[in-house]
């Protein structure tokens, strides 16, 4: 038996708000039968399996036409914050016996951090990791995907020039020299172009950067003073700066998170790349923890005068949301810890 068919349903963004109002939704609505058909495509509204709410629209297709439904609507007054929906459009015929029918989630949040559902945007594996105005298109059709799965936020993930400084102001294109597996290339545009289009869809846009590091590690940004050093042989021998070395090649030199001079130079260095590319905040990330002391104890073998990395992390996370960092508009901080098993 041929059935009508029914595309997904769409709509324009992964999480609504209260104040954006009514939430319409789209579907095509196709007829591959030899025949007219006379229909009701309906939409019903769920809160687990309490009926909130339905609307519905009268349809005649002839024999193999399609038609495109657009104006199912979710009232807005229908809608709690902080809630999530069940969303059935179902097409059935005179006798109300469905024909088709597709689900869709919907996220109603005044608060994205309530429930974060996460998606990365990284380079691509065709052209060594880049994220690159060429294949802007591609990157277009897999955030529309991940739209309707409601990803609500979204890290950036390996975007950035170096540590220290993320985005080079007035660089249209950059080179990642830390990079020596692949050379990642990042193309400016290309990461604004994406931030954008993250907006557009009701999600946040999150600047992933390491929370301590350094990416010159023979030539660091701040003195000596502020680094972390090993307190036993692991990242490097004990009263060494903590550093990360692949092969024989050092390629990331870490700073104590809890050092005022360096949480006050990053803050600095992330308010101004956030602000410049558009992003809401950043996504930190860790080394993994290490037993370090600060400079003036480097050489000590008394553990009281050591620490773990992080013990600092709490103390790293509140002077970043007290800084610049955490600005006036919804920039915010958020700690993904990597630990490295040796």
């Amino acid at each position: 038996m041929v059935m009508l068919t029914l595309t997904d349903p769409e709509t324009t963004k992964a999480a609504y708000s209260k104040t954006d109002g009514d939430i319409n939704y789209s579907v095509v609505v196709s007829n591959p039968t030899a025949e007219t058909k006379t229909m009701t495509v309906n939409l019903t509204l769920q809160h687990a399996s309490e009926i909130i709410g339905q609307d519905n629209v009268d349809l005649t297709l002839a024999a193999g036409a399609s038609a495109k439904v657009s104006n199912l609507t979710v009232a807005s007054e229908w809608l709690t914050n902080n809630t999530g929906y069940l969303v059935t459009i179902s097409v059935n015929d005179k006798s109300g016996s469905t024909l088709s029918s597709k689900r869709a989630g919907l996220s109603v949040e005044d608060d994205w951090t309530v429930f974060p559902r996460y998606g990365i945007v990284a380079g691509s594996p065709t052209d060594q990791n880049s994220i690159l105005v060429k294949n802007l298109e591609a990157y277009r059709k897999e955030l529309e995907l991940m739209k309707s799965m409601n990803i609500n936020s979204y890290f950036f993930y390996d975007a950035y020039n170096e540590a220290t400084d993320p985005f080079p102001e007035g660089v249209d294109s950059f080179v990642q020299k830390w990079n020596t597996w692949s050379h990642t290339q990042v193309d400016t545009k290309a990461v604004k172009e994406l931030v954008d289009q993250v907006h557009k869809s009701g999600a946040v846009a999150m600047l992933y950067n390491m929370i301590s590091a350094d990416s010159n590690p023979k030539n660091p940004a701040l003195p000596l003073a502020a680094l972390a050093y090993n307190f036993y042989d692991s990242f490097g021998k004990k009263g060494e700066p903590m550093t990360y070395t692949i092969g024989d090649n050092p390629t990331q030199v870490y700073y104590d998170p809890a050092n005022p001079d360096w949480q006050k130079y990053i803050a600095g260095v992330m308010k101004s790349a956030m602000d410049r590319m558009g992003f809401d905040g950043w996504q930190g990330d860790t080394i993994g923890d290490n037993r370090v002391t600060d400079y003036e104890h480097r050489n000590s073998t008394d553990e009281a005068d050591s620490h773990m990395m992080s013990d600092s992390y709490a103390s790293f996370i509140n002077a970043m949301k007290d800084s610049s960092v955490k600005s006036t508009t919804s920039q915010s901080m958020m700690l993904m810890v990597v630990m490295m098993i040796n």
